[in-house]
């Protein structure tokens, strides 16, 4: 477990400041810092391939983190393959004119991180509109491709050994499933030439919101590569942030929004305050803010039951409109809730 405010965490967080600002201030070595640490905290976060691109770059001072080279060749190589097939899918879908964006993993790897071998992904989210199920299928059969699985929020398919997730809807959470209407966010897409053919990108505004939504709703903000991905859209110049808050507020939520949005820009230091005063034109509470301890134990180990509470808390707390709220409340009451709550009694700390 690495506690806030000691040697490893100040290392960590620096860390992340200069990547996600891509700065080039070299990161501050404290006094009797644990690399061991370090070491563990990217194998457990799977994010050694970040710490390895900025020892090369020459800002860090905890070793050269080398033996994540060879995965970050990988990776790279990996999602060129992928950047490939995929222009070959969106093909596909335009000459069926079928509109489709790419969402997540795919556009954040070539165009927010500096260099595509340092954002693994283990498949291609792609949307499209939920009406267009039927002809999407024919349009993939005529090419010779048929689902591998077909649910009820998506189409997935395998080309070239990558799997393809079709999503008919940005969220499958009931609670928020209406709120984030597909043609919306379809509308906002923008053309990408690359030079393996053309794919489809969100605007940065909608980037953001869509990565908040994900990383929020559907996986409570774990995973440090996801936060990793909100950090970069959220340092982006020529994001709207006015356009953010408008959007948050007509959808009623402004609480999820900028709860993420400050815990990011405290966990990255990434000196955003004043951006973040047009969701309510103040800062968010001490109270909430108090919070953030609970989900950044997801990242650094010391989870407990009361922070899963706490984060719970925080839940209801986001869920602005009654609706929302009300089934917010009965989802404590599912199988896997019950189950992630009762394993923190008997879950064994991180290794050191």
């Amino acid at each position: 477990m690495i506690r806030p405010h000691t040697a490893e965490y100040d290392y960590i967080c620096d860390t992340l400041n200069r990547f996600a600002l891509a700065s080039q201030a070299p990161v501050p070595v404290p006094d009797g810092l644990d690399c061991r640490a370090i070491e563990s905290f990217m194998r457990i976060n799977n994010c050694g391939q970040l710490f390895n691109y900025m020892a090369e770059s020459g800002l860090t001072g905890c070793g050269d983190f080398s033996d994540w080279a060879d995965p970050r060749k990988k990776t790279l190589l990996s999602n060129l393959r992928t950047l490939r097939t995929s222009a070959r899918v969106f093909g596909i879908l335009e000459e069926a004119g079928i509109e489709a964006v790419a969402m997540r993993g795919l556009v954040l790897a070539h165009q927010l991180y500096p260099d595509p071998g340092l954002r693994p992904m283990k498949d291609v989210d792609i949307l499209v509109a939920p009406d267009v199920s039927k002809r999407l299928r024919s349009a993939m059969s005529a090419h010779g491709y048929e689902p591998t699985r077909e649910l009820r929020s998506q189409i997935v398919y395998t080309i070239d050994g990558i799997e393809f997730e079709l999503h008919l809807m940005l969220l499958t959470a009931k609670r928020y499933r209406a709120i984030l209407e597909a043609g919306e966010f379809l509308g906002s897409r923008v053309k990408l030439n690359a030079r393996e053919g053309d794919i489809y990108r969100l605007s940065p505004e909608y980037e953001l919101i869509e990565l908040v939504a994900h990383a929020f709703v559907h996986h409570e903000l774990q995973g440090i590569m996801r936060v990793t991905d909100i950090a970069l859209a959220m340092v982006d110049p020529d994001l709207d942030w006015e356009f953010v808050a408008r959007w948050c507020d007509e959808k009623r939520l402004t609480r999820m929004y900028l709860f993420t949005l400050s815990f990011i820009n405290e966990l990255f230091r990434l000196s955003l305050d004043d951006k973040l005063r047009v969701f309510l034109k103040r800062p968010l509470s001490a109270r909430r803010r108090g919070v953030f301890r609970s989900y950044s134990v997801q990242y650094f180990g010391g989870d407990s039951p009361a922070h899963y509470i706490r984060r719970f808390m925080l839940l209801m707390y986001v869920a602005e409109a009654p609706g929302v709220k009300f089934k917010q409340f009965f989802k404590i009451f599912t199988k896997r809730q019950r189950r992630d709550f009762f394993r923190l009694f008997n879950k064994p700390d991180l290794p050191d």
